[in-house]
């Protein structure tokens, strides 16, 4: 997670999400915010993995009895 000390960033609330396949062929996912509406994002096997990994330290901090969403 984030140092509360550190660089603040700007946050968005997940509402939705879809895999999409670009007129090029490369896979993105598009994700659906409440702040921002869609953004986009190309996807590859490292992406994924990256993705995979940090949401997974989320559960694992979400399940915790001090997590808060």
């Amino acid at each position: 997670m984030t140092d509360r000390g550190g660089p603040r960033f700007p946050t968005m609330t997940i509402v939705g999400a879809q895999t999409l396949s670009r007129p090029d062929g490369i896979p993105a996912l598009r994700v659906d915010t409440r702040e921002f509406g869609a953004i986009a994002f190309r996807i590859d096997l490292k992406a994924i993995a990256i993705l995979r990994r940090q949401l997974a330290t989320a559960e694992k901090f979400l399940h915790q009895p001090t997590g808060k969403a």
